[in-house]
């Protein structure tokens, strides 16, 4: 997809942070193996409107990785990727855990 606008972390952070929730749409990659991922759509949506990321990346034109900890599992961060289009509608593209150990090497680094 190509975007007129070219959002950076700062913008994309004030845009989740005025973005209606009830508005939040997820691509249908995200449903695949949904189950056996261990997270619901209810806390993806209260990670980003409710609590404060432990990382923000950008990856991409209007697309970021937002870093979460895990509801459950206190080894593990949850990743969750979001595209913005020109419109500051917000997608969440996928989700997944990830072992948080790789997160605190980096930030010893």
């Amino acid at each position: 997809m190509i975007y007129l606008i070219d959002y950076n972390i700062n913008e994309a952070q004030c845009i989740i942070n005025d973005y209606n929730p009830s508005l939040l749409r997820f691509d249908k990659h995200i449903f695949k193996n949904w189950f056996e991922r261990g997270f619901t759509h209810e806390y993806i949506s209260k990670c980003l409107f409710e609590k404060i990321p432990l990382g923000i990346n950008k990856t991409s034109e209007n697309r970021f990785k937002l870093i979460y900890p895990n509801e459950i599992n206190r080894n593990m961060d949850l990743y969750i990727i979001i595209e913005i289009d020109d419109y500051r509608n917000i997608k969440v593209i996928t989700a997944y855990n990830f072992n948080k150990n790789r997160r605190e090497r980096l930030k010893e680094r």
